[in-house]
């Protein structure tokens, strides 16, 4: 029974969500079916002036029959790309943060696990590489395909953030020895 309802909400708010897209609304509508559904939701209901236990068919009419409610959840829109810019901003910030007490640790694994875990990585695709065309065949060959393609993800991903962050740490030293 539980089950059921979770997958009848679900279901209720993929549908919310596609008809605040269909009203002009995407970033709400794709807030809806996410992490924090419940409280855009929420911010929805209060916006076009519903009861906390409206349901989804009350919102639904509502975009249709209140022309001021687009205008409304416009605004809310707008609150809610905000408040998702902070929120990148403060996850940017943190990784800063950690990423400089990195540096500024005692400990040689804290300040190199980057250069180590991009060695690894490298290695471990050129083991990968010389393993597909020398030494697999047949059915290992299909898995070693799928590995490889998601060594291949993760390597670019290591090697971008390691590069960046470098490149990001680089330019902060300049800045502070300029100042």
């Amino acid at each position: 029974m539980e089950k059921e309802n979770k997958e009848q909400r679900l279901a209720g708010l993929k549908r919310l969500g596609r008809s605040l897209i269909g009203a002009g609304l995407p970033a709400l509508g794709t807030a809806v079916a996410g992490p924090i559904g419940g409280q855009v939701v929420g911010g929805i209901l209060r916006g076009l002036g519903l009861k906390d236990g409206s349901s989804i068919s009350d919102v639904e009419r509502a975009l249709d029959t209140d022309p001021d409610a687009a205008v409304k959840l416009k605004q809310l829109e707008v609150e809610v790309a905000m408040a998702q810019l902070d929120l990148a901003g403060i996850e940017e910030k943190e990784l800063t943060n950690r990423l400089e007490s990195d540096n500024n640790s005692d400990s040689w694994l804290a300040k190199n696990i980057r250069p180590v875990t991009l060695g690894i990585l490298t290695i471990g695709y050129l083991v990968y590489i010389y393993s597909v065309m020398f030494i697999l065949d047949g059915p290992e060959l299909e898995t070693a395909t799928t590995f490889g393609l998601q060594l291949s993800m993760l390597l670019g991903s290591v090697t971008s953030f390691y590069f960046g962050s470098r490149g990001f740490e680089k330019i902060s030293k300049i800045k502070k020895n300029d100042k």
